[in-house]
């Protein structure tokens, strides 16, 4: 049931640190007002919450209870962030619980994965994708992911290619760019994950850099610990969440 392809792991991080390249030089260059650089970082933090509660404390650790129009909502828009499925979440964020920091951990910690970004050619676990596994938003966003990212991405392009650039893809380059920063700077080979929770106000995360406090708590919707702790993914789930 469960198969992937790998290349998306890497073209949505490739695609999305080209147009932050393209966009910063079309504003310094004056051929594209500054002004259309302030959408950035607004839809930067609604990524980054998506990815933080949705696919990672939703979907892969179960924290919270939601309402069926933010499940199908989070499925359907982590399919622009291109991260993969909540299928593929899940199994590759589980496996990394099981075997963190060892050669079956799925994620990298090296400075390469700056260069490549790609999951290790591991066995993944798949316990968290049995359990949520038959839905049929999660089905469809899983074997169609890639279509859907045209039908959002071709459209909207065709609208306005500055909307394109400035809403949406740089906005997703950061997501991305950032998710890389925080797993190669949270794990450490010998030293396994740690808390860095100010990093968070200069590469925002949506709270994920309270690793450690996650790594022993995996089921906790908040990573807060101290007031000044930023952790916009916790807000979102407040907002969101019911018993």
């Amino acid at each position: 049931m469960f198969k992937h392809a790998g290349w998306h792991i890497g073209f949505g991080y490739v695609i999305g640190v080209l147009g932050i390249i393209a966009g910063l030089w079309m504003v310094a260059t004056g051929e594209v007002s500054a002004w259309w650089l302030l959408p950035w970082p607004f839809v930067h933090h609604f990524n980054t919450m998506i990815v933080s509660a949705g696919l990672h404390r939703y979907f892969t650790h179960g924290a919270f209870k939601t309402s069926r129009f933010w499940h199908v909502f989070m499925a359907y828009y982590s399919s622009t962030l291109l991260y993969g499925s909540p299928y593929v979440w899940a199994a590759a964020h589980t496996t990394h619980h099981i075997h963190s920091d060892t050669d079956l951990d799925p994620h990298e910690v090296n400075w390469r994965y700056l260069l490549f970004k790609q999951f290790r050619h591991v066995p993944m676990t798949l316990e968290r994708v049995k359990k949520i596994a038959g839905d049929k938003t999660l089905d469809f966003v899983h074997r169609y992911w890639f279509a859907l990212w045209l039908a959002f991405a071709v459209p909207l392009f065709l609208i306005s290619w500055k909307v394109f650039l400035f809403c949406y893809l740089m906005p997703m380059g950061t997501a991305q760019a950032f998710g890389v920063i925080h797993q190669l700077l949270s794990h450490r080979r010998e030293g396994g994950a740690r808390n860095i929770p100010w990093l968070e106000y200069i590469f925002p995360t949506g709270g994920e850099w309270q690793h450690k406090l996650h790594h022993d708590h995996p089921g906790r919707p908040s990573f807060r610990t101290r007031w000044w702790h930023l952790d916009m993914g916790a807000v979102f789930i407040k907002a969101i969440s019911h018993k």
